[in-house]
């Protein structure tokens, strides 16, 4: 048994739990430069999002009211 902890300790190092995990670093993110247009797009991809989102909380309603009119 000793034999085959000394071997999975050494061919298996990172399988060891560790004592004392790496803390996780925060990423300070920095502003958009929009002298790609990426900021422009990224509104639009927003609006977009945002307009089928409501068709979709619409259609939920639609849904709901025609099982409360079935009565379910």
């Amino acid at each position: 048994m000793e034999v085959i902890k000394t071997l999975e300790n050494n061919e298996f190092p990172s399988a060891k739990p560790d004592k004392n995990p790496p803390t996780p670093t925060r990423i300070k993110l920095v502003p958009m430069n929009d002298s790609s247009g990426s900021v422009q797009l990224l509104h639009m991809e927003i609006e977009r999002l945002k307009e089928e989102n409501e068709k979709l909380a619409q259609s939920v309603r639609e849904t709901a009211n025609k099982v409360a009119v079935v009565g379910f």
